[in-house]
């Protein structure tokens, strides 16, 4: 975002003095911005519907149209321009209620040429940071549409290992695709909060160099500025965009991680796991599937780990997951619970669906049985799990009522589970 792309931007001067239009053209095209003007906010709205502008100055007061009701009409129609307010020194109140509304900064009148520059840099900075995060995340959706676009073909391919079988083998060049810039970007979120310390730091002690150094009426003007540009607030607002952020690359290296964890090939030896662990990765990766269908509640207990392999169990519970989000045909709930009975782990997967009719629920795990249309199901899903779990010597119960829902309980053996 350099002072070259800065200068890009077109400034549009609205303002019913003929005296500060040409002061603000003046100071503006000396430094090298581009400006047009006009001597009404309706003169304003009519030339804004034919060319593009990074950065409005328009006058409070104003006959006709006021700045203010010009202000809410631009902040609708073209968010993405900046909009910085002129003022009278008695219309304080005036130009904090336009900060209100959208407006990014005022100026007193009459305009001083550093008060102008700040102004006007401040807000095309502020506008190519917007246009910058809105392009980042248009791409990171795009990207993201790709790659599901990708994981949905690939996962149609594999109807003979059922489809669920295929989030395995792709989520591993997910996590991979989206690893790497999530961890530069953390990087560079924490390197930023360093700066932004040592920033604070300097303008601390140069606060309090100029205070000493400076002559009563220079440093109150500057004390009067920086209030003016809220630089306070705006190091408060920094501190917590940082944070933010930094809170947001931390969910995305959670969700890799779980990405990594359920397409990780399984040792040939069964392994000590967390049952509770494999539920909570499991989650994360079919969040997107549930969270449009359904409210998910956990009742996790208390559980003893066991023998047994993370991705087929992860297999298992998101087969059954998603299966119950399919069940419910608008908005409803899926409860997942686990609980230690005697010497075995039930976990019980419930949704409040359509519910399973008698006569089905007697052949829903024999092969190649299914109630789907054609292209969803391949009715290998439930016999596939069956046989995982009894890899595991465990067992799967289903109890169903037509019109309340669906619960299956997988039970596994405490102890070594043996193929």
């Amino acid at each position: 975002m350099g002072e070259d792309n800065l200068k890009k931007e077109r400034i549009l001067i609205v303002d019913d003095d003929v005296i500060i239009r040409e002061l603000l053209q003046r100071i503006l095209e000396v430094e090298g911005f581009a400006s047009d003007t006009v001597t009404s906010a309706e003169e304003a709205l009519a030339l804004l519907e034919e060319k593009s502008y990074g950065l409005m100055i328009a006058d409070i007061r104003m006959l006709g149209m006021d700045g203010l009701k010009l202000l809410q009409i631009a902040r609708q129609r073209w968010s993405e321009m900046q909009v910085v307010m002129g003022t009278g020194i008695d219309e304080r109140d005036t130009a904090l209620e336009a900060l209100k509304e959208g407006a990014v900064g005022y100026m007193l009148k009459p305009f001083e040429r550093i008060e102008v520059l700040v102004n006007v840099n401040n807000a095309l900075r502020l506008r190519q940071l917007e246009i910058f995060n809105r392009d980042q995340r248009e791409q990171l959706e795009l990207e993201v549409a790709r790659r599901t676009a990708e994981l949905v073909e690939s996962h149609r391919k594999m109807v003979a290992q059922e489809k669920l079988a295929s989030v395995g083998q792709l989520a591993a060049g997910v996590a991979h695709e989206v690893n790497n810039p999530t961890g530069y970007i953390a990087s560079n979120l924490n390197t930023l909060q360093r700066y932004l310390a040592r920033l604070e730091k300097y303008l601390a002690a140069q606060q309090q160099a100029v205070a000493s150094s400076c002559d009563d009426v220079t440093a109150s003007e500057l004390k009067k500025l920086r209030k003016q540009l809220k630089i306070d607030v705006i190091l408060d607002d920094i501190d917590e965009i940082v944070a933010d952020s930094l809170e947001g690359t931390e969910r995305i290296r959670r969700i890799v991680m779980g990405l990594k964890n359920f397409s990780r090939k399984d040792a040939e030896e069964q392994q000590l796991l967390d049952v509770n662990k494999v539920l909570e990765e499991t989650l994360t990766l079919c969040w997107n599937e549930l969270k449009y269908k359904a409210d998910v509640v956990r009742d996790f207990g208390p559980l003893p780990k066991i023998m047994g392999l993370s991705q087929k169990l992860s297999q298992v519970f998101l087969n059954l997951l998603v299966n119950a989000a399919q069940a419910i045909e608008e908005q409803g709930q899926i409860r997942v619970s686990t609980l230690l009975v005697d010497e075995w782990i039930e976990v019980a997967i419930s949704d409040s669906g359509c519910g399973i009719p008698e006569e089905n629920r007697k052949k829903i795990f024999e092969p190649f049985f299914t109630t789907k249309e054609a292209g969803i199901g391949t009715g290998l899903g439930l016999a596939i799990l069956q046989d995982i779990i009894g890899q595991h010597q465990g067992e799967i119960r289903v109890q169903s009522r037509v019109g309340e829902g669906t619960t299956f309980t997988v039970c596994l053996p405490v102890g070594d589970a043996r193929k």
